[in-house]
């Protein structure tokens, strides 16, 4: 499941929100100096807040389509419907300048969007375009057009469109649609209609119809049908009736 954007909103307007940074709210509180009880006033002087993402991923990027929360310990009357309607509008105005392109780095939850040169976190779901990442334990991303992707360490990516990816310690790609991977030391590739790849040593590679793949020493290639491998001496290939392989000294 993926994190809430959270953020606490002060009496006098403020909205406290960097989810480049955490989700927590005592964390928010903290780094802004707001005793958690305020013990100088009758009435709480803030609202901890939140926006809960869509069940449906294509519905991630539309800010309206996430869900408001409010204070689970109840919320103080200056907080009413115009006070209500400032502070989740700035937050859904986050979300859409996390959209807009030149962002660095913006993470929503579990969903970093359209960010440049930014380095994922743990576990982030990311859907990347027109954009560079760096994507490291665990993360999943889509990479569309133009995107270029750097998998690192058990990392997931579909690579899709033009898209190029480099692919290194244990991570996971599909190849799809004129992708280009370079498949580094125990990574897995899986290169559908299109797609090229370069096959390290000790990466995996499964070769689908229309693809091409550069295969070097000590990679391992599984070339189905329609499929095309230039292989180095030294690496291994399993080619099915009706691929085409060829040996490079």
């Amino acid at each position: 499941m993926s994190l809430p954007l959270s953020a606490v909103y002060t009496s006098n307007g403020v909205l406290l929100c960097q989810p480049s940074v955490t989700h927590s709210h005592r964390d928010l509180l903290e780094a802004n100096r707001i005793p958690l009880c305020q013990t100088g006033t009758t009435v709480r002087q803030f609202v901890r807040l939140m926006l809960l993402p869509p069940d449906e991923q294509k519905e991630f990027a539309n800010p309206d389509s996430w869900e408001e929360v409010d204070d689970a310990s109840g919320t103080p009357d200056w907080f009413d419907k115009a006070a209500r309607f400032d502070a989740f509008g700035q937050m859904r105005d986050v979300i859409r300048e996390a959209q807009m392109e030149g962002n660095q780095g913006m993470v929503i939850g579990k969903l970093l969007i359209l960010s440049k040169g930014a380095v994922t976190a743990l576990g982030c779901r990311v859907y990347a375009r027109d954009s560079q990442v760096i994507a490291d334990f665990g993360t999943f991303v889509v990479a569309r057009a133009g995107a270029n992707v750097t998998a690192l360490r058990g990392s997931y990516i579909m690579a899709m469109e033009e898209s190029t990816t480099e692919a290194d310690l244990g991570a996971n790609v599909a190849a799809m649609k004129g992708s280009n991977v370079l498949a580094g030391s125990e990574s897995t590739v899986s290169a559908h209609c299109g797609s090229k790849v370069k096959a390290e040593k000790g990466s995996h590679v499964i070769a689908r119809p229309g693809s091409k793949v550069e295969a070097y020493v000590g990679s391992f290639v599984v070339a189905e049908c329609g499929s095309h491998v230039a292989a180095i001496v030294g690496s291994y290939i399993s080619a099915m009736p009706g691929s085409d392989v060829t040996e490079v000294a």
